[in-house]
């Protein structure tokens, strides 16, 4: 007998699209069904049974999050990166007869665009986890392992993280992936509500709210738009010019500073790194990034609109 019950949830960045999450309960195993109005998107979710369940052992390489999967039955190295759309990189497709179907728009960069096709359906195992069967892009990855130095060749993005609950805890290096709008995680972690479809958070940096997107993918603490800096109450501190790497390779001319703190929710950081850059995705006031929430354990379920921060070392996984 299958139980199910349908909910309701955007899919992050584009608002007039609406996705249908099915969970049912099928021999005991919880599965979702990722439907959205764009024919394009079709992915399937089977997690593995509590007593099989074992936490995914993470590296940061970088300053980005690199964790062992199996795509297409083939174990690689995968980034997770909720700021970008679920990749395969094209010499992986190649390598294993991954046969694109369709060109794609490319993706903007602040640097350029990544030229892009799909793949309609592959079958992404993340062990003791959960089993994936969707669509993904097929990229150029190079770029991103010859920075990290680790060949990387798949992306964990966005439309699959939009209705997946993740935990990360330092503790043991470990993650944990559940069904969207499921997390709930006790004090001491602290909930910080998303706001809308783009991962928006308030943080309160020189006394000015300022709505920022995380953004699992990005090595920098913060990233400020230049208007956004421009209106922040910060004490007079030394601005450089200086660069950063994007996905498709191309260094950007940026500036970068330092900030004595700012607020997220009622959690205080102290002296914070700051890249001011114009972004491209959306119309947030910048980004929180994975080198900021390495200062905390996390967990982020986008379905149920929670970001929630804990102290380091205090979320056991499993």
């Amino acid at each position: 007998m299958i139980e199910g019950v349908d909910l309701h949830a955007r899919i992050r960045g584009t608002p007039t699209r609406r996705a249908v999450l099915t969970t049912a309960l099928l021999l005991g195993t919880p599965r979702c069904v990722f439907a959205a109005t764009d024919p394009g998107f079709h992915a399937t979710a089977d997690f593995v049974p509590p007593a099989e369940r074992a936490p995914v052992p993470f590296e940061i390489v970088g300053g980005a999050l690199l964790f062992r999967a199996l795509v297409a039955g083939r174990e690689t190295w995968a980034l997770l990166d909720n700021g970008a759309p679920s990749a395969v990189d094209k010499s992986f497709a190649q390598t294993a007869q991954l046969r694109p179907i369709s060109e794609q728009p490319p993706l903007r960069t602040p640097s350029g665009w990544i030229k892009r096709k799909r793949i309609e359906s592959v079958a992404v195992v993340i062990p003791g986890q959960v089993n994936l069967v969707g669509p993904l892009n097929v990229v150029d990855l190079g770029p991103i392992s010859l920075n990290l130095e680790r060949k990387i060749e798949f992306v964990l993005g966005r439309d699959y993280l939009t209705h997946l609950a993740l935990v990360v805890g330092w503790l043991r290096n470990s993650l944990e992936f559940l069904r969207g709008g499921t997390l709930a995680i006790p004090a001491p972690a602290l909930a910080v509500p998303i706001l809308g479809d783009d991962y928006l958070v308030a943080a309160r940096i020189g006394g000015r709210e300022l709505r920022l997107a995380i953004d699992l993918g990005s090595n920098v603490p913060v990233t400020l738009t230049p208007s956004a800096w421009a209106k922040v109450n910060v004490p007079s501190h030394m601005v450089v010019d200086t660069t950063n790497l994007h996905a498709d390779g191309l260094n950007v001319r940026t500036k970068s500073s330092v900030i004595d703190s700012m607020m997220l929710g009622s959690k205080e950081f102290g002296p914070t790194a700051v890249t001011i850059e114009p972004q491209t995705a959306n119309s947030a006031d910048g980004t929180i990034g994975l080198a900021l929430l390495t200062k905390c354990d996390f967990g982020l379920d986008a379905d149920a609109a929670k970001l929630w921060i804990a102290p380091r070392g205090a979320l056991n996984l499993l």
